[in-house]
């Protein structure tokens, strides 16, 4: 354990953090053949998060070139 915290230790933050973020409902739609009740509290839990500085929310169940574009403006604004 100790090796593993001296190699995490010499690893910089993140510049930028995205998070990719849906409703439960569009959540077990996307993924029909998962257990809904995990689905559904991932998606609440990420949703509930309070997101500090450095983190870029993106609402993913906007169309997929939108979701792209917010993404892709939040990595060029973080340059």
């Amino acid at each position: 354990m100790k090796v593993e915290g001296r190699a995490h230790a010499g690893i910089p933050p993140p510049d930028l953090v995205i998070v990719l973020q849906v409703s439960p409902e569009v959540a077990r739609a996307r993924r029909p053949d998962a257990d809904p009740d995990v689905i559904e509290a991932r998606a609440r839990e990420i949703l509930d998060a309070r997101w500090g500085a450095g983190v870029f929310v993106v609402d993913a169940s906007l169309p997929r070139e939108q979701v792209l574009g917010d993404v892709a403006s939040a990595v060029w604004e973080s340059l």
